[in-house]
This record gives C-alpha cells, structure tokens and sequence, in this order.
C-alpha cells in the first residue's frame, strides 16, 4: 500500500511522511520550517558552547587563599576582633547579617547572610576557638562542597602578631562559583585589610 499523495488548499501542501506525519510542504511553509530549524541549531550550538567556557572557568576559579600580615596589636586582641562575629555587618560590606546561635569557651554557632547586590545567601558555620591563638571555621551547609577558614595569630619576636588567614570553599552551584569564587583572592586580601582597619579603629593606631 502506497502512502497518499499531497493535500492542497489555499497554496499549501500537506504530504505524509513514512512516521504518519503531515508536513506543509509550500514554499512559504518550507522557509518558516527551515528558519525554525536554524534558529534552534544556532541556540544549542551557543548553548553548548557556554557550557565548554563554564567548565573551562571553574576550572581556573582557585577555591583556596592565605593571607598573611604582621599587626602591631596582641594577638587576644586580634582574636577577640575575629571572634566577635555579630559586628561583621559593621565593617565587611558582604555580610549582610551575623547571628550567634550558640557560644561557650570552645566553639560558636553562628547563621550568616552574605551577598552582592540583589544577590543573598544565608548559610551556617562552626567555629572551634583556641583563644588566644587559633579558629579554626567549618561549614556543612547544603550550599557548599566545601567550607573552611583558619584564622592563626602568633607573638612575633619584634611585638606585635603575625596573623594568616587561610579560607577554602567551594560552592555546590556552578554558577554560585563562577560568580562569587572568581574573585576569591581579591576577597581575602579585603577581608585581612577589613580586619586591620578595624583594628586600628578599636584599638587605636601603633607605630
């Protein structure tokens, strides 16, 4: 049996293909067809290729940084500075708000907000303190693989303290990494320097 053949009306043609399915067949049909099919190919081929440039960034996005500096103040005083979370919103422009759930002597349960512009996200951490000298930071919150800070502060032989800042995370979302990891250097150099301009403001500046 042999498949019928086309259908007119008004200058378009319907024809059966083999799957049972009619297709215009008109000229200006076959062109609408066509511009259809080329728009599509054009965006997955876009597509595909902003997908090649995502992963070929987060490749190059660096997830972890340390900083260091010599500060002329003690190191109780530079940790209590760090420890004292809930004035963050104070003098760090992405922490939006800083609330401790939880603190005794040893550790700190704090829900955090940070964000860029109309960007927000709220996450919580543990902090382990080992005043005067050491916080050590984690996180398990959904939206990261991966969440840790270190904040060290030792006596220097000349006065002062020599602190390092250590961060190391990394977001489950993709797109979370590419927007906020690329410049994760950059936010842990202004993190340090946050930091000193705070102290300098609390404790008064040294020579």
């Amino acid at each position: 049996m042999g498949y019928p053949g086309p259908r007119c009306r008004r200058g378009e043609c319907l024809t059966i293909a083999k799957s049972g399915t009619w297709w215009l067949t008109s000229p200006r049909s076959k062109a609408r067809r066509f511009v259809s099919l080329l728009l599509a190919t054009t965006f997955n081929e876009e597509l595909q290729d902003w997908n090649r440039i995502a992963h070929s960034n987060l490749r190059l996005v660096m997830t972890a940084h340390t900083e260091r500096q010599h500060l002329v103040y003690t190191a109780p005083q530079l940790f209590d500075l760090v420890a004292d979370v809930q004035r963050y919103p104070e003098f760090l422009p992405w922490v939006i708000e800083a609330r401790i759930r939880h603190r005794d002597d040893s550790t700190m349960l704090v829900d955090m907000t940070i964000g860029a512009g109309p960007l927000r996200k709220r996450f919580s951490t543990a902090a382990v303190l080992h005043r005067p000298h050491r916080i050590d930071i984690s996180s398990h919150d959904p939206l990261f693989d991966r969440f840790e800070q270190r904040w060290t502060f030792e006596p220097a032989t000349n006065g002062g303290t020599n602190v390092e800042y250590h961060v190391d995370f990394k977001f489950r979302s993709r797109v979370l990494q590419m927007l906020l990891g690329t410049s994760f250097a950059d936010r842990a150099i202004a993190t340090m320097s946050a930091f000193k301009h705070r102290a300098h403001r609390l404790y008064g500046r040294k020579s």
